[in-house]
């Protein structure tokens, strides 16, 4: 459920030249997780290859553990069954005498219906569609397995109703 929408740096996403964005907080009713989902769209150019891995670093964090890893995540049942991937990494900081956190960003993007796609080079994937879609979820990383995050949860219950939503043509053509 959505608990906050989460405010945005308008000259930052001016920078980026992005067309629209959305951030919000979202908790499991169930596990009460939290994901914070940022999600941007616009021309390939200006959404593909900026990453986290290039601007966490920027603002004071490091890559903790295995650096980044790429993950396949199951979305629908049998009828509406779409493999997604993910690209994945934990980040820490630490500030000052406070204990070090931790956080676990995925990241991934699509052009249109269908499954979320993590390629290793966004721009050569995605550089000649009209319309690039990047989200970002992230969390408090507390050393859970990632089948376990939040994250993985909002992918699979987001990523059909956000087809519904975004390309409803294509996306009640296919159901025929």
């Amino acid at each position: 459920v959505a608990v906050k929408e989460i405010e945005q740096d308008a000259e930052q996403l001016q920078y980026a030249h992005v067309t629209g964005s959305f951030s919000w907080l979202y908790r499991n009713l169930k596990t009460q997780q939290e994901v914070r989902v940022f999600l941007v769209s616009g021309k390939p150019q200006n959404v593909a290859d900026h990453e986290p891995d290039m601007c966490y670093p920027a603002a004071g964090y490091a890559i903790a553990g295995k650096g980044v890893r790429l993950y396949p995540i199951s979305v629908g049942d049998d009828e509406d069954y779409i493999e997604c991937t993910v690209k994945e990494a934990v980040f820490s900081k630490q500030e000052g005498t406070s204990p070090t956190h931790y956080l676990r960003i995925l990241w991934t993007w699509k052009t249109g219906p269908g499954p979320w796609e993590a390629p290793s080079i966004p721009s050569f994937k995605f550089g000649f569609e009209p319309a690039l879609y990047k989200m970002y979820l992230i969390t408090t990383y507390n050393n859970e397995q990632l089948e376990d995050c939040a994250s993985v949860q909002f992918i699979e219950d987001f990523t059909l109703p956000f087809d519904e939503a975004v390309f409803p043509e294509q996306t009640a053509a296919a159901s025929l």
